[in-house]
């Protein structure tokens, strides 16, 4: 690891117009991660803010889109409690957008989350 770190200091020491394009873009990717919550939508269903308990993940899935988000690569399928009281978190996080940057957008997931009580 330290040949590495070395050998890196080195390219941009002999290199030093790539410096700033690597300043640039880790705050880029530091905003982004930063920014992350930004991306998240929580839905109660039923009563769930009013019903007594501790909170749980009931279940968890993956939604993937093609071309920016606009065309879905199917439907996920999460299951929900059977009395319907629950929360549905849709968000975005690190990974989904780590994935979205490495592939230029042409993927995009989103997380998918179930909260119920006990």
């Amino acid at each position: 690891m330290k040949k590495i770190l070395i050998k890196l200091a080195m390219f941009f020491i002999t290199k030093p117009e790539y410096v700033l394009r690597f300043f640039l873009l880790t705050v880029l990717l530091t905003l982004i991660v930063i920014l992350n919550s930004c991306m998240s939508v929580k839905t109660n269903v039923g009563s769930f803010k009013e019903k007594q308990g501790k909170e749980y993940t009931y279940s968890k899935s993956k939604q993937v889109f093609y071309f920016w988000g606009v065309i879905p690569a199917g439907r996920t399928t999460v299951s929900t409690p059977s009395d319907g009281q629950c929360q549905i978190i849709v968000r975005q996080n690190g990974s989904d957008i780590i994935i979205q940057a490495l592939t230029g957008g042409f993927f995009k997931s989103r997380t998918v989350k179930v909260i119920a009580k006990k």
